[in-house]
Parts: C-alpha cells; sequence; structure tokens
C-alpha cells in the first residue's frame, strides 16, 4: 500500500518539478488583457433632440475599454526590445476616433509609462521597462462599436510575442485546485483497490476510471499552471473592478 501511496505522491511532486524547471528558464512573456463596454449607440432611438458631449466633442457612439498590460516572463521588458521602427500602440478602425485616454495605475513610478495620440485612431504607449509582474492599466474612450476592431500591437525584441489573455479569478483559481485534488485522490484511492484480488470486469473498469482521472489531471494542471504563470498580477488586480 505504502508503494502505491508513495508512487501517486511521486507523479504529483514530478509534475511539480517540471513547472519549477519551465519557470527557471530567463523569458520575456508581454501579455495583456482587454475589455471592452459599449455606452452609447447610435441604433439606439432617441425620442427627443438630444446632442450627446464628450469634453465638446459631439458623438453618436462612445466605447470604453481597459486594458491591463504585464511582463509575465521573470526577464526585465525594456524599451530598447522594440525594433526602431516598431512601437507598443493601441489601434482602433479606421473610420473611428480616440476621444480621451488615461493611465489608471502603472507598478512603479520608475516604468516611465505614457501616452501619446499620434493619429485619431492610434494611441503609442512608451515606457521605461518592466520587471517581472509589473506593467500598467489604460483607459480608453472612442467611437469604436466593433470590438474586433479594437485591439494592442508591438513587437519585441529576445520576448515571446504579445498575447492577449484572459482575466482569471480567484474563484476559479480555487475551482481548478479542486479538480486537481480530486483528481489526486481518485487516482490514489483507485489504485489502491488493486492491491486487492478483484474480477477481472472491475479490473478494467479501474483502469479505465485511472486513465480518465489521469486525463482530468493532466488538464487541471496546465490550467492551473496557466493561471498561475499567466495571472493578472496583484499590483494590477483592480482590473478586474473596472
Amino acid at each position: 500500500m505504502l508503494d502505491k501511496i508513495f508512487g501517486i505522491i511521486g507523479l504529483i511532486f514530478g509534475i511539480v518539478g517540471i513547472y519549477l524547471t519551465i519557470k527557471s528558464i530567463r523569458k520575456k512573456r508581454p501579455l495583456y488583457v482587454i475589455q471592452n463596454a459599449n455606452l452609447i449607440n447610435n441604433q439606439q432611438k432617441i425620442n427627443k433632440p438630444l446632442k450627446l458631449l464628450y469634453n465638446d466633442y459631439v458623438i453618436d457612439n462612445m466605447t470604453i475599454t481597459n486594458i491591463v498590460f504585464w511582463n509575465a516572463g521573470n526577464d526585465t521588458l525594456s524599451s530598447q526590445d522594440l525594433p526602431l521602427n516598431s512601437k507598443l500602440y493601441f489601434m482602433i478602425g479606421q473610420e473611428s476616433v480616440i476621444i480621451d485616454f488615461n493611465i489608471l495605475n502603472q507598478t512603479i513610478d520608475t516604468n516611465g509609462t505614457t501616452l501619446r495620440k499620434v493619429e485619431k485612431n492610434k494611441l503609442q504607449i512608451d515606457f521605461d521597462y518592466y520587471d517581472s509582474k509589473q506593467g500598467f492599466i489604460l483607459q480608453i474612450f472612442h467611437t469604436e462599436k466593433n470590438f474586433e476592431a479594437i485591439s494592442l500591437h508591438g513587437i519585441f525584441k529576445g520576448a515571446l510575442s504579445l498575447k492577449r489573455t484572459k482575466s482569471n479569478s480567484d474563484k476559479d483559481l480555487k475551482g481548478i485546485i479542486g479538480v486537481f485534488i480530486l483528481a489526486c485522490f481518485g487516482i490514489s484511492s483507485l489504485s489502491l483497490n488493486f492491491l486487492n484480488n478483484i474480477p477481472i470486469y472491475k479490473y478494467f473498469l479501474y483502469s479505465a476510471l485511472i486513465i480518465l482521472m489521469l486525463y482530468i489531471l493532466i488538464i487541471a494542471t496546465k490550467e492551473l499552471v496557466s493561471i498561475l504563470r499567466d495571472g493578472i498580477p496583484k499590483s494590477l488586480a483592480d482590473f478586474n473592478k473596472l
């Protein structure tokens, strides 16, 4: 019985060891999350004559976009990593206009995050550097109503491609951990049954269940590693409250 238990424990520690080995590799991982909400839509019928202004700008469409960007790697991401002819920028459709923008948060002031509107639909994001788990939160008001046309662009030398990810809550993390523990417990319990003399049909049944539990364990481990590795840093967690 002890051999079976130690075997399961060894499997778990092996998975953790692989994760820690991968994590120790030096790399830069620029990630971001975008949340969009349409505040005003010209398709909505207004019976009374009404003029909508934003900073004296007449509008019939308005969308608010919140962006959180951070370095999910363990190597410093620097402005020097951007090629001379490439910048980090926010962009919407050609017919749309950026009305207003603001930096809601950056991890530390020395990150040097600044914004500059270079075209009516393009916002350039300048910075000095971002260490691991450092980044910024932006809020942008614009007239683009097609969410597919709202994007963040940038190419970094010596870094993985800029990747859009999703926001994971504490509830997601607790759920994945629960599935992980249940799968480990199920594999351990089923494995112990092989120590007893069991009918051949139970042998195949338990084998199939163990394979299923291993599959669930692999999926849960993958999701858990993804949340722990690519989750929004605590210093930028205010993004989830926007």
